[in-house]
């Protein structure tokens, strides 16, 4: 299974889903964690050969993370938890072992610090409740 990371930078223009899809499907890309997709809400749902599980900002189309996972491999999700816009978590079962495949956007360094800070508060928070 082939695992990767796509910052997208937005796929909230027409026809850019079905180009992400495209090139993912020309490599042979299982899961894909995506940043910057710039959806409003979270939701999962079947988008041709893929499951697309995403976590957005409720009010704007700001941030947004999400997955794309190939249906072949749609039985072994064992959850999506859609934490924040800039983080989200895919769960995967195994063989041997079960997988948590965080996928994170941080703010850039520009940012300012009180929001660089509470990203990486609740970072911390969620990867502790998830590997703890």
């Amino acid at each position: 299974m082939t695992l990767t990371t796509w910052n997208v930078r937005s796929l909230y223009w027409p026809g850019a889903l079905a180009k992400l899809k495209d090139e993912l499907n020309k490599y042979g890309i299982a899961v894909t964690a995506v940043q910057e997709i710039r959806w409003s809400g979270s939701e999962i749902f079947d988008s041709g050969d893929f499951i697309v599980c995403s976590s957005g900002n409720k009010e704007r189309r700001h941030f947004g993370t999400g997955f794309l996972i190939i249906k072949k491999y749609k039985h072994l999700i064992m959850g999506f938890s859609p934490e924040t816009d800039r983080i989200c978590y895919l769960r995967i079962r195994g063989v041997f072992f079960n997988t948590t495949i965080m996928c994170v956007h941080a703010p850039t360094e520009d940012k300012d610090e009180m929001q660089k800070d509470d990203f990486y508060e609740d970072l911390e928070i969620i990867y502790i409740y998830i590997y703890m």
